[in-house]
């Protein structure tokens, strides 16, 4: 439901993070260097583009399965891609990021994360959160948010260490 459209997408987004929504893109993109080629998997509304990247003259391309983003990009003339992780490869960029989605492809991360180190050829970044409403302590809270994302797997600290390790 909140991949359809990327208003909504935003919102509560925004609402999930509070504070430390602006943090995490920022982060992320003070990793990129003007002028790199990024390719940005899962990308939803495209916000490390339009607020962090766009304006450094960075090679951007975002790739998402959501036909809302796909016509939220094609309105602000962001270049995106339609794509499945599943289903279709990953183009070779000097940085790649994945950004609060691996959880989406839990039982195939560890050859996800194979295939997206080989692609970057700089660097792969990737951030994902360990903590999360779909955990919560309260059944009705958690059901709702697993239901929201359609994942009932997500990474806690001991398993996204796990997955990381050499």
């Amino acid at each position: 439901m909140i991949y359809k459209s990327a208003l909504i997408y935003r919102f509560l987004m925004q609402l999930l993070y509070g504070s430390g929504f602006e943090d995490r893109y920022r982060a992320v993109a003070q990793e990129i260097p003007e002028g790199s080629e990024v390719v940005d998997l899962c990308c939803g509304d495209c916000y490390i583009f339009t607020h962090y990247l766009k304006k450094r003259n960075v090679h951007y391309l975002g790739m998402d399965a959501g036909q809302g983003f796909k016509r939220y990009a094609a309105k602000y003339r962001i270049p995106f891609r339609s794509w499945n992780m599943m289903d279709s490869g990953v183009p070779e960029s000097d940085y790649i990021l994945l950004m609060a989605s691996l959880y989406q492809f839990h039982d195939k991360a560890p050859k996800i994360l194979a295939t997206l180190l080989e692609r970057a050829r700089k660097k792969l970044i990737l951030t994902e959160p360990i903590i999360n409403l779909a955990q919560s302590s309260n059944p009705v809270i958690a059901q709702l948010a697993k239901r929201l994302t359609q994942s009932q797997k997500r990474f806690d600290e001991k398993t996204f260490r796990a997955l990381l390790a050499p």
